[in-house]
């Protein structure tokens, strides 16, 4: 069984600034027959245009004070990049790579000591990684490659972030375009000029 919502009715109770709201504003959260219901009902009141246009600008500056409002307490919280952010990028890219991350996470909340600690991790992990790899003849096979970046991964989240990062819902996130574009660039350059070079000779 089906009912139909009473929307006159509903808009019989409201404000004349609720009701040029809904029909501005507002208009997409409500439904096409509340809209219509609401356009209906400041007909019968019969609103001067000058009224409608100042109940506009009133509106106008509450949303804009709503939104500064809302831009302020977002700027209040910490912003941090993300544990899977960091684990991500130490597969992908090296540990080093998720380091960056964490140690601007740790820098950001005043953590400086730990930051170092976190930078010397991952340089020494990473130059471990690739004598290892180097040793094994495994650095051109992207599987082993990818698995001890993993552990590295591994023992930088646990290590560097768990403990100190351990509710996130605390934190905002930050995007990771930038760092992303950076670290392509960075893996990518040495490749291109390595190729360039042996077309070259």
């Amino acid at each position: 069984m089906t009912y139909d919502f009473d929307f006159t009715e509903v808009m019989k109770t409201k404000s004349d600034s609720d009701l040029v709201e809904i029909v501005t504003k507002l208009r997409d959260d409500y439904q096409l027959d509340a809209i219509v219901a609401a356009e209906t009902e400041l007909k019968i009141r019969n609103i001067s245009p000058d009224n409608i246009e100042h109940l506009k600008s009133e509106i106008e500056q509450k949303h804009n004070k709503k939104s500064q409002n809302e831009i302020d307490n977002d700027e209040g919280i910490q912003r941090i990049y993300s544990k899977r952010a960091i684990f991500v990028f130490s597969i992908l890219f090296t540990t080093i790579f998720g380091g960056v991350l964490l140690m601007q996470n740790h820098k950001d909340t005043g953590n400086k000591k730990i930051a170092n600690q976190v930078l010397t991790f991952s340089i020494l992990y990473t130059i471990i990684a690739i004598i290892i790899l180097y040793e094994l003849n495994a650095n051109k096979h992207l599987g082993m490659t990818y698995l001890v970046n993993a552990v590295g991964a591994i023992f930088l989240t646990e290590l560097f972030y768990s403990k100190y990062f351990p509710i996130d819902k605390y934190f905002a996130y930050k995007k990771i375009w930038k760092p992303l574009i950076i670290s392509i660039i960075i893996v990518t350059v040495p490749f291109l000029l390595g190729v360039l070079y042996s077309i070259r000779h």
